[in-house]
């Protein structure tokens, strides 16, 4: 909770600095009262603000193979999104979960969280339906090192999602796949992947970048 208000409370004092006491009140009860509840509701709407406090409420419900399988999808990419490995380690069972899309999304999870052992799992996402999916698959891949990422990556240079293109971009350059040259070079024209591409090419020492 304390991280959410941290997050909260300058954007409030800037746009209503006579309402900060009064806002930061409202702020901590609201907060307190998604957290008094104590059940998957109350712990999805404390994730999708960014409370890590949440984070075993949002396993356990990830973990449950009675809960609604669109909700413990939310609860695997709301703890993904907290950015930290020791939150997503026990989504591990989830590898062999018998709900399809509970399995990508923890081995989408899992492997941009640097557990080697989704691996398998996303090599199979990275060539699979929908294209959304191989792009973050192959995401998923380049953390993990896995040269089987840069087809996908290769797909997402071409992403609506400026983000992923960019994360694209530099996963490319650090695997140093001289196969990804050319589509590195497609994208030059748009002025804000170009940077990007420089120095990706340049990781990966491909004269044409100097």
């Amino acid at each position: 909770v304390t991280g959410v208000q941290t997050c909260a409370l300058p954007i409030f004092a800037a746009s209503w600095p006579d309402r900060r006491a009064a806002l930061h009140a409202e702020l901590t009860a609201w907060l307190e009262s998604l957290a008094d509840r104590g059940d998957a509701r109350g712990a999805v709407a404390r994730g999708r603000v960014g409370d890590r406090s949440a984070a075993p409420e949002l396993a356990a419900l990830a973990n449950d193979p009675r809960a609604p399988e669109g909700a413990r999808v939310e609860a695997v990419e709301l703890l993904e999104g907290f950015g930290d490995a020791a939150l997503v380690a026990p989504l591990q069972g989830l590898l062999d979960d018998p709900a399809w899309t509970v399995r990508a999304a923890a081995a989408i999870a899992l492997g941009r969280a640097g557990d080697s052992s989704a691996v398998p799992l996303l090599r199979d996402l990275a060539v699979m339906d929908p294209p959304s999916l191989r792009r973050r698959a192959g995401l998923a891949l380049a953390r993990l090192a896995e040269p089987d990422a840069v087809p996908a990556l290769v797909e997402t240079l071409w992403s609506r999602d400026e983000g992923e293109q960019l994360e694209a971009i530099r996963a490319l350059g650090q695997l140093g796949d001289d196969g990804a040259t050319e589509a590195l070079l497609a994208v030059f024209p748009d002025d804000h992947l170009r940077y990007r591409a420089v120095l990706a090419l340049g990781q990966m020492q491909i004269g044409r970048a100097h």
